[in-house]
């Protein structure tokens, strides 16, 4: 699985982080365990990791994925937002 096309949406609430998917095709063989993808959004802000919001998201059959990555735009910094899995 490859991320490609990423974009932040910051003008309306909640934040949103859009992005592509490049999945092995149904037929293929997919190391992955599970479709269901667990996400934090988290910004560095003087040295201090502060987090913004987690959830869960599934692959399964997903080419285009939104997620969102802070509940107010005024809590994500630009910038210095980071994912983790």
């Amino acid at each position: 699985m490859k991320i490609t096309g990423h974009s932040l949406t910051q003008g309306n609430e909640p934040v949103i982080l859009s992005f592509e998917l490049d999945t092995p095709e149904n037929d293929a063989d997919c190391p992955c365990k599970s479709p269901l993808i667990h996400y934090s959004a988290s910004q560095i802000i003087d040295g201090q990791t502060s987090p913004l919001l987690e959830g869960n998201f599934s692959i399964l059959g997903i080419k285009q994925i939104e997620l969102p990555i802070a509940a107010q735009q005024r809590l994500a910094f630009t910038g210095h937002i980071f994912l983790f899995e």
